[in-house]
């Protein structure tokens, strides 16, 4: 057994991917302090926009992080 569960990318793909985790991680956790703080965790259109937009790009990301583990085949069928 190899113990290997992860796909071999290369390096330079690794450094991305978790590149962009790291931002949205952090870009996620500015948009929940800003509804605390500011918006008092009321409605505030500009708040809760930015929020909407967060997690829009992280199902991005992770559609994309899908394809990649699926292959040329599933980066071909996301990407046409």
């Amino acid at each position: 057994m190899t113990g290997q569960f992860l796909p071999t990318f290369q390096d330079d793909t690794w450094r991305i991917l978790v590149s962009v985790a790291c931002v949205l991680i952090l870009a996620s956790l500015i948009g929940q302090t800003l509804k605390i703080t500011i918006a008092k965790r009321e409605a505030h259109a500009t708040i809760d926009n930015l929020n909407r937009r967060i997690n829009a790009w992280w199902v991005i990301a992770v559609l994309f992080g899908l394809a990649l583990l699926a292959g040329r085949s599933g980066v071909t069928l996301l990407l046409p």
